[in-house]
């Protein structure tokens, strides 16, 4: 099959029968192109002109990007493990650790692959696998993410002809309730003592397990107000956060602070982080192992990690107990933060504001007042307009 000049060609070779001595042709069609003044010839492995009609496309697609079929055989998964960790590190990436853990597994599984080998069919193979292996499904779902994520860095950097379909699994971990004062009590009396005062904060703050464990003293103020802060960027949308400081968390913080300073007079070295092992004042790392067994223990939700638990609370900024955000008689106080108490603040201003200039809710009408509330909003939005175009005089 001919074609314009440039484009590349399908055909089908002929060879000569050594029987009959006939001139016969294969039935597979093959491509035709040429990279960089170099001829390749290449089978599609199909019988249907269709298909290699499309094959010789993609040949042509990965030509125009530099790609060459030969290049790409070339192409381990551990080229695009090491192009993710450079995209990571670049970017600075909060995941970084968890990317970590992701590779590890697919590493195990693709390690010494080509490229081109992982296709559609391998990849729901791998989590047809993890799932028989015990892991959860959106466990699974952050390894496929993170797969896909070299796959595209690897086309970027011409380290992939394609992109392969990714096949998502359902999720089923949507955190339901909060946990209880008395599910706590028996939590923290199995954990070990370091871990204590951590459960306790993240239970008064909803704050999750990084941005505690991540704090450190420059980041408390133990003024007369007082308050703990996340910087901006350090929290998931990158805004900054701040909690105050109230009785539970002040005494919480207060304990950590005098150990931290018996630590510092035994080891004759400064602690930077509030939360720490008791042992050395070193931070805390990973304690998966430990939560766990005072799970299994108190049985507050059978095995596992719990859900919920007290790390990143469901509707973090309410407090679920008066006794720990404020006086019984006060009731449950807003302890989101700043933002939240200034809205709170502006809400019951413009509340006071409205009712000292006339304002009256529809409840408490006096009888014949049809209409007022109508003329008391065309007065006020009269004079403001008018007062500022220079028409009315205060």
């Amino acid at each position: 099959m001919s074609s314009r000049r440039g484009t590349g060609m399908v055909y089908r070779p002929t060879y000569r029968d050594k029987k009959a001595g006939e001139k016969k042709q294969q039935k597979v069609w093959w491509v035709q192109y040429s990279i960089g003044g170099k001829r390749e010839r290449e089978s599609t492995g199909t019988t249907v002109h269709g298909e290699a009609v499309r094959f010789l496309h993609q040949r042509l697609a990965e030509r125009g990007r530099g790609i060459s079929r030969r290049d790409l055989e070339k192409v381990k998964f551990a080229d695009l493990a090491a192009a993710i960790r450079a995209d990571y590190a670049k970017n600075r990436r909060k995941s970084a650790r968890r990317l970590e853990t992701s590779l590890i597994h697919l590493s195990t599984a693709f390690d010494g692959w080509r490229v081109v080998d992982i296709a559609e069919d391998v990849i729901d193979r791998y989590a047809a696998d993890r799932l028989s292996d015990g892991a959860a499904p959106a466990s699974i779902n952050r390894e496929l993410a993170a797969l896909r994520r070299m796959f595209k860095l690897g086309r970027r950097a011409r380290l992939a002809g394609y992109i392969p379909a990714f096949q998502m699994l359902a999720e089923d971990n949507v955190r339901t309730g909060f946990v209880v004062e008395s599910e706590l009590a028996a939590l923290v009396a199995e954990l070990p003592p370091h871990l204590r005062p951590l459960t306790n904060a993240a239970y008064v703050t909803g704050w999750r397990k990084e941005e505690l464990l991540s704090r450190t003293w420059a980041n408390v103020d133990f003024g007369h107000a007082g308050w703990i802060r996340l910087e901006p960027g350090e929290t998931k949308n990158g805004k900054g956060r701040q909690f105050p400081l109230i009785l539970r968390l002040r005494e919480i913080l207060e304990a950590q602070r005098e150990k931290m300073r018996e630590i510092e007079r035994s080891t004759d070295r400064i602690g930077e982080h509030v939360f720490f092992h008791y042992d050395n004042g070193n931070r805390i790392g990973d304690f998966r192992k430990s939560w766990k067994s005072a799970c299994k223990t108190c049985r507050a939700t059978g095995p596992g990690l719990p859900r919920p638990s007290p790390f990143g609370s469901p509707q973090p900024g309410k407090c679920r107990n008066p006794r720990v955000c404020g006086d019984e008689a006060d009731g449950p106080r807003d302890t989101l933060g700043v933002q939240a108490l200034r809205h709170r603040q502006r809400e019951d201003a413009g509340r006071a504001d409205r009712e000292a200039d006339g304002f009256l809710p529809r409840d408490s009408r006096p009888a014949g007042a049809e209409g007022y509330t109508s003329r008391w909003l065309t007065a006020k939005v009269t004079a403001k307009v008018g007062a500022k175009s220079g028409f009315l005089q205060a």
